[in-house]
């Protein structure tokens, strides 16, 4: 997986700059003819990138990110516990949504990118009211909505 991603990060380097990039030349998938598992690979390499490591890098950009004031609510404060749980399923629901705007971006249907977007901002409607929540609640979703689009956008182009 990690030569995988130096080959995908030099193919969009090499695009980025124009520079002339023949995969096909150099992959042993392409010369034995076998096409069906670099399309496969090129895939799951994406998945697992919108998995884990997408989780990790919106961790560490939440980590950098102020805190407001509004935030500083005492009765949240004592439910320490209750907060990582909800922070855990918070990350899980991360995971999902770029893998769902994944296969959707791969498949073409990107309106209904919209509707995944839609329905995840229905089911947290009224913790939107909460200024300090809305603004680390959008952050996160555009992150991921960028990464899995980003990731859809460069595993289309290789293939």
């Amino acid at each position: 997986m990690d030569q995988a991603t130096h080959i995908i990060l030099l193919a969009v380097i090499c695009y980025a700059f124009k520079v002339p990039f023949a995969v096909g030349r150099y992959s042993l998938l392409k010369l034995t003819g076998n096409a069906g598992i670099y399309k496969v690979i090129m895939i799951l390499t994406a998945g697992l990138i919108c998995a884990k490591p997408s989780s990790i890098l919106i961790a560490l950009i939440f980590k950098d990110m102020p805190v407001t004031i509004e935030s500083a609510d005492p009765e949240e404060t004592e439910k320490k516990g209750a907060q990582e749980e909800i922070v855990k399923i918070g990350s899980w629901i991360g995971i999902l949504e770029r893998e769902i705007i994944l296969v959707l971006g791969l498949l073409g249907q990107y309106s209904a990118i919209g509707f995944v977007l839609a329905a995840k901002s229905l089911a947290r409607y009224k913790q939107l009211e909460n200024k300090a929540f809305a603004e680390k609640y959008l952050v996160g979703t555009l992150m991921s909505a960028l990464i899995a689009i980003v990731c859809a956008a460069i595993c289309s182009a290789l293939i």
